[in-house]
């Protein structure tokens, strides 16, 4: 009977040993028994690796003088690989170009083979050049010293431009450091990352190479690439006796009354707390951080607790640091001086290590710092409770109503709740979360409830979720109309449909913030939604308010022909009267000259003669400012009152004049001479709008005009009126007849008008 545990394999196949897989030759399987063995051992680390080439990559790690296959391309940044095949696969995927032609796509591969094969050359003249370096990296000093003596290029360096000085002090000879030392070479040389041998020294833990670089002159506060100096590899790497040291080496040994002491760095701890300059406070913190980030707790303790005294600045910013990485012992140690730790870096810290939901740390941080420092007031508390409110994370919120933090504690004149801020930022599980718990949904602020302020940022996930948790939907927005006013304003159909269910009031009146749910709806230009809301009783005729028109009013400024026929259809009035919102549904036609819509308004019998209002002149007065023939033809046709009085309406958009004053300013023949037959009234006094029609042509060099009126009879001295309301506007009107005629320097026309009569008061 077969074992339960064979394996059941093609005929011709060999199995693996350490796993069930077959493989087709022997070649291949003691290609996959190598990753399983890894058979090729780093020396210093005894790491394994399954090839060779794997090998010498990671040996790069520790020093490794064995060159790089680098990318021979022009400009090519690509720093280089220990395999040739990444180097291929590089240059393929980075260098390849997608041409039109088979002779240009053979042009560019031939680049490729002779850019790669250049590459392969160079590395293997690289390989014979690199003898000395080969010595120094195996510690070869008999070899070395008989080389040197026979001309041996001691200035080698390695494809990453790594001396001999470095290989050596990484790879901790320090007799071959010191014959080198010894020799006319450059001590400060630095590789391609910026790295001298000082920062070799410290990556490879040699104390005592360490000391002889910087006796012979080896800056300790030299930057790599990376801003990062020696110490900063010491800590990486976790040599902690090699971090103590170099410490000790920085401090300045003098104490209070000025006495030489003891270089020991453990002497020395508390008189470095008084004397750290922004350059050593960079320095250490860049320390504290790669020593927390590789895991080397004893090395962040050392420079916290005995050099730095327990230095707060510091000690606050390990603290955050651990906590972010999850490295409780080392939160554990650092709360041990938790009388040196604030109490909003605490909360921080709190913070930090709820993102990665590490309760142990934040279990630890509350009961052991925080607890203590908030004592039986908890307003502190609830504050972190409002501000944590606005992040994405749900953990620490709980975490906080856990410890006893007031759901519904509202700050300062604001009166805002955690529910407010979260449902104002659209922090659904947040909102979720606090409901759960219990919060108050309708509590009030000086922005209204949570569900005014999540409607207003446009947070309709979290507005349905209130609204599904039982909070008032017919309470107004601040600056704004109800929520259903609100919501259509902004065409959330779904959540629309869901207020109205719950009971929200359809025709809740407009205010000066908005319009009625429909006239709001008619702004968005939704069909749906207006067919929607007229189906469950909105009030068509609904009357304007400061912010909006009627609902048709409101279509007619948009232009929309089928929503108008829509809304005339479901009993829509079309003379309802103007307001501060609107003008009429015929003066909004007019003023947008949409002529279709204008008939169509007139057939049905649209008052032409509605007054004007502050936001327009009459239809008449408009279609004349606009020059429309066609439709002043109709106008008249239907009865317009020529003579109408204008409205100035706003001083920084003023209406139009009286349609003759409107159409002599405008300069128009035709349109004048219309309405002088349909019995406009030549002697129009001036207004704040306009002067008289004499005075309009006199301004507008008008002869034509000026003798036609004069014909007609006006008054040429009639008075003028100043437009300006204040006294830091100007007046816009001409001045009367004769005075604007001086002022144009038009001869002809100030004949006219003496001949007339017309008589300047401050000359007579």
């Amino acid at each position: 009977m077969a074992s339960g545990t064979a394996s059941f394999r093609a005929p011709g196949m060999f199995g693996c040993e350490f796993c069930p897989k077959a493989l087709p030759t022997k070649g291949s399987l003691n290609r996959h028994r190598n990753t399983h063995i890894r058979p090729y051992k780093c020396d210093i680390c005894q790491s394994g690796f399954a090839l060779r080439s794997d090998l010498r990559r990671h040996e790069g790690k520790h020093g490794s003088v064995d060159p790089q296959y680098m990318c021979k391309w022009p400009k090519c940044d690509f720093r280089g690989s220990a395999r040739k095949d990444n180097l291929l696969r590089h240059m393929k995927k980075m260098h390849s170009e997608v041409v039109p032609t088979d002779e240009e796509d053979t042009c560019n591969a031939t680049l490729l083979r002779d850019a790669y094969d250049e590459a392969v050359e160079n590395r293997k003249e690289s390989e014979k050049s690199l003898t000395i370096l080969r010595l120094v990296q195996d510690g070869n000093i008999t070899s070395l010293e008989l080389l040197l003596h026979e001309g041996g290029n001691v200035m080698e360096t390695t494809d990453t431009g790594k001396t001999a000085l470095h290989i050596a002090a990484f790879n901790g000879h320090l007799k071959i450091v010191e014959l080198l030392l010894n020799m006319n070479i450059e001590h400060n040389a630095k590789d391609s990352d910026g790295r001298s041998a000082l920062h070799e020294a410290a990556r490879g833990g040699n104390s005592q190479i360490f000391r002889e670089l910087i006796a012979a002159g080896l800056d300790l506060f030299d930057r790599n690439n990376n801003g990062e100096d020696p110490l900063c590899e010491a800590c990486r790497n976790g040599h902690r006796d090699l971090v103590q040291e170099i410490l000790g080496m920085e401090t300045q040994p003098w104490s209070r009354n000025d006495s030489i002491l003891s270089l020991s760095p453990l002497t020395l701890y508390s008189i470095y707390n008084h004397n750290i300059d922004d350059g050593k406070a960079d320095r250490l913190r860049r320390g504290i951080k790669l020593a927390i980030e590789n895991g080397h707790r004893a090395i962040t303790e050392a420079i916290l607790f005995q050099y730095l005294d327990s230095n707060r600045t510091f000690l606050e910013y390990a603290l955050k640091k651990a906590a972010s990485l999850g490295d409780y012992q080392l939160v554990v140690s650092i709360l041990q001086r938790k009388d040196r730790l604030r109490l909003r870096v605490c909360f921080r810290a709190l913070r930090l290590a709820a993102v990665h939901r590490d309760s142990p740390i934040m279990d630890t941080l509350f009961e052991e710092a925080i607890r203590p420092k908030i004592g039986a007031d908890m307003k502190e508390l609830h504050i972190l409770l409002l501000r944590v409110a606005a992040c994405d994370n749900d953990d620490i919120v709980r975490f906080l109503i856990e410890k006893g933090a007031n759901l519904n504690y509202q700050s300062g004149r604001h009166r805002f709740t955690p529910l407010h801020i979260a449902s104002s930022h659209g922090k659904l599980t947040i909102v979720a979360t606090l409901l759960e718990a219990g919060a108050h949904v309708d509590l009030s602020s000086y922005k209204g409830t949570a569900l005014s302020m999540a409607i207003v940022r446009g947070n309709k996930e979290v507005s349905a979720l209130l609204v599904e948790a039982g909070a008032d939907i017919n309470v107004s927005v601040k600056y704004g109309g109800t929520i259903l006013q609100e919501a259509t304003r902004r065409g959330y159909k779904e959540f629309i449909e869901l207020l109205i269910e719950k009971g929200a009031e359809i025709n809740a009146p407009g205010s000066h913030r908005s319009g009625t749910a429909l006239q709001e709806a008619v702004k968005k230009g939704d069909k749906e939604i207006i067919e929607s809301l007229i189906e469950r009783g909105a009030e068509i005729n609904a009357p304007s308010s400061q912010y909006a028109g009627t609902a048709l009013q409101e279509a007619v400024k948009k232009g929309d022909k089928e929503l108008i026929e829509l809304l005339i259809e479901k009993g829509a009035e079309i003379n309802a009267p103007a307001n501060n919102g609107s003008s009429t549904a015929l003066q909004e036609a007019i003023k947008r000259e949409h002529k279709e819509i204008i008939e169509s308004f007139i057939e049905k019998k649209a008052k032409v003669n509605a007054p004007a209002n502050y936001h327009s002149g009459t239809a008449l007065q408009e279609a004349v400012r606009r020059g429309s023939e066609s439709i002043i033809a109709q106008l008249i046709q239907h009865g317009a009152d020529v003579n109408a009085p204008e409205n100035p309406g706003s001083p920084w958009d003023p209406n139009p004049g009286v349609a003759i004053q409107e159409a002599v300013k405008h300069g128009d023949q035709t349109i004048v001479d219309m309405l002088l037959l349909a019995g406009a009234d030549a002697n129009t006094p001036a207004n704040k709008n306009r002067g008289t029609p004499l005075q309009e042509a006199v301004r507008n060099d008008n002869e034509y005009t000026v003798k036609q009126l004069i014909d007609l009879g006006v008054d040429v001295n009639a008075s003028a009126v100043d437009s300006s309301n204040h006294s830091w506007r100007s007046n816009c009107n001409p001045e009367i007849a004769i005075r604007e005629a001086v002022k144009k320097g038009n001869q002809k026309i100030l004949e006219m008008l003496t001949r007339a009569g017309a008589v300047d008061p401050k000359k007579s």
